[in-house]
């Protein structure tokens, strides 16, 4: 029987040495940084539903659109970092994110009660992450040699 496709990865040993070349690398800091920022994250994310402090506090339920803007803003953030892609688009990347969460909250009952409030937390989300990143490209990040 013909292939109709042709693949782009042969076998196994082919995909263990395909190598993606960035301009910059993470710094033994930026690691740290880098990991310990998704770890919060991922953790914020899980407390939504425990009866813990922060539902305590009553910002349990805010807490998954905080999390969850800032993990999607810093994976593309810090993949723009490594590959020298400029701020400009980094900025873009979150008014969009904005503007998609104010409407997500606003406006679209599909899946979610409408509330101001999961907006303001998501975009505290979304500065809270701009100002990460900039601590990771000025302690983290370092050109490759």
């Amino acid at each position: 029987m013909a292939r109709l496709y042709r693949p782009i990865i042969t076998d196994y040993t082919e995909a263990m040495h395909l190598k993606i070349k960035t301009p910059y690398t993470f710094t033994p800091m930026g690691f740290v940084l880098y990991y310990s920022a998704l770890a919060l994250m991922l953790t914020l994310m899980l407390q939504r539903n425990s009866s813990g402090l922060l539902n305590f506090a009553g910002i349990g339920s805010h807490l998954s659109n905080f999390a969850l803007s800032s993990l999607l803003l810093f994976a593309a953030g810090a993949t723009n970092l490594l590959t020298k892609v400029s701020w400009k688009y980094i900025f873009l990347c979150a008014l969009l994110l904005a503007g998609a969460n104010i409407i997500m909250e606003a406006i679209v009952p599909v899946l979610n009660t409408p509330d101001m409030m999961d907006a303001a937390y998501g975009l505290a989300g979304i500065s809270a992450t701009l100002g990460l990143l900039a601590l990771l490209q000025r302690y983290g990040v370092r050109p490759v040699r």
